[in-house]
């Protein structure tokens, strides 16, 4: 650990604290999850697969955002894993997916989630299938 001593000054003089104890791995922002991948199952369904940027998946949980363009974002949590299955979907209908990642509480207390990945889609938009 690495242990910061803040010192600050105001109108009555300088002001100092102790020492804290500052945990660098309780900072992390991971980048965003890439290569997002939507493939159609066998049965209507959907599996969503994408690359995440620590080596260390199991440091990772992850959330997944879908809608079609008629409904609001849908949200779902994927825990040190980076796939998700969608059971059921409207193949008459635009999907649009994203991922985002966050370092989990086994491997740091952060509450720092990466940005959204760049969307996936499947389904029929109005120009044709996508």
């Amino acid at each position: 650990p690495f242990y910061i001593f803040r010192n600050a000054s105001s109108g009555s003089g300088d002001i100092s604290r102790g020492p804290q104890e500052f945990l660098l791995k309780d900072h992390v922002k991971p980048f965003a999850p890439g290569n997002l991948v939507v493939n159609a199952t066998e049965d209507n369904g959907l599996l969503l697969s994408w690359d995440s940027s620590m080596s260390k998946i199991p440091c990772l949980d992850f959330e997944v955002r879908y809608r079609n363009m008629d409904r609001e974002w849908q949200k779902a949590t994927v825990l040190r894993q980076t796939i998700f299955n969608l059971p059921s979907v409207d193949p008459e209908k635009l999907y649009t997916f994203q991922v985002k990642s966050k370092v989990n509480k086994y491997c740091g207390t952060t509450k720092l989630w990466s940005e959204w990945s760049l969307p996936g889609y499947w389904g029929k938009s109005n120009t044709g299938v996508v």
